[in-house]
């Protein structure tokens, strides 16, 4: 039975979208404001709904610090803001999915279980692709013997398909779609945002992992 935290950020729709879930089975808890507990608790929960209610600002910080502190299960926000680059720098902070209001129930229950299935899905905890360790448990990129590279879980997703199917192009709707299952309504550009930020983390290690094929899409550049 899955767990899901709501953080209340003073949004009395929460409630409905507590009651909502209770019936499809999840467990439930509400919370006003996100505190160290969560960091301390980080395998507790299946998945985070932050609701921002009235406010239109976020500190991306804090997804980051989620992220960093290993809370490995997705998080979702929602807001009312429909301000393209808000919803770009909260994906690109760590973000599996950003929901805008208002919205239809049925569609928020479906992201929900979409989020939960994808996070349940099975890939080898470690394997080895290209020469390069990959670790799904924590959206890390492994270079023997001490290079590590820390990944959100779609720049790792993006990496992981490129990788395993390194001789083939992969548009960037090819590679959204891998990504949202889904029309999440988040923009197709992300998927640049992405790659640009894996190339900048991958660049310590003098390794330019994805190659931009002009007028066709992106390939893994890299086999050892």
């Amino acid at each position: 039975m899955f767990k899901i935290l709501i953080v209340n950020k003073g949004s009395e729709s929460s409630e409905n979208i507590k009651s909502r879930l209770l019936k499809e089975g999840f467990i439930i808890n509400i919370i006003t404001q996100i505190d160290n507990d969560i960091f301390n608790r980080n395998h507790e929960y299946d998945l985070i709904l932050i609701d921002l209610g009235q406010s239109f600002t976020i500190d991306c910080n804090i997804i980051r610090n989620l992220k960093k502190n290993k809370l490995d299960c997705p998080i979702i926000l929602l807001s009312s803001n429909s301000v393209e680059s808000v919803k770009v720098n909260i994906l690109m902070s760590g973000a599996d999915d950003y929901i805008q209001k208002p919205f239809g129930m049925e569609e928020f229950v479906a992201r929900v279980k979409v989020a939960l299935r994808k996070n349940s899905l099975t890939i080898e905890n470690k394997e080895i692709i290209t020469g390069l360790i990959f670790d799904a448990a924590n959206n890390l990129i492994v270079k023997e013997p001490q290079q590590t590279i820390v990944l959100t879980r779609n720049e790792f997703k993006i990496c992981y398909v490129l990788a395993r199917n390194h001789k083939h192009i992969f548009s960037r709707q090819s590679l959204y779609e891998h990504i949202y299952e889904i029309d999440v309504d988040t923009e197709i550009r992300t998927i640049t945002e992405y790659i640009y930020s894996v190339r900048k983390k991958f660049k310590d290690m003098h390794i330019d992992p994805i190659k931009t094929i002009w007028g066709r899409g992106y390939k893994w550049n890299y086999i050892n």
